[in-house]
């Protein structure tokens, strides 16, 4: 699955990145949500900005796992509408 995942083409990827912002968008659970949790991408996984930047239009608080591989804990962070992602 991984070694799928770092072949797809990129416009493959973009393409699942818009369905998956979209259906979750689409939720109840992202509907009543005042704030939400993701993940920032690395080595070709689900772009989500798509997902952040209407978060964000919809008045949403975004975070973001940061991980702490010393003490091995994973804190939340925000992000906000300037940051870069």
């Amino acid at each position: 699955m991984k070694e799928k995942r770092l072949s797809a083409p990129k416009s493959e990827l973009e393409e699942k990145s818009r369905i998956i912002s979209e259906r979750f968008c689409e939720t109840e659970i992202y509907k009543s949500a005042s704030c939400i949790a993701v993940y920032l991408p690395i080595k070709n996984e689900a772009d989500l900005s798509i997902l952040i930047k209407k978060a964000f239009r919809d008045k949403k608080r975004v975070f973001t796992p940061i991980t702490d591989d010393i003490n091995n804990d994973i804190y939340l962070s925000e992000i906000f509408e300037d940051s870069r992602y």
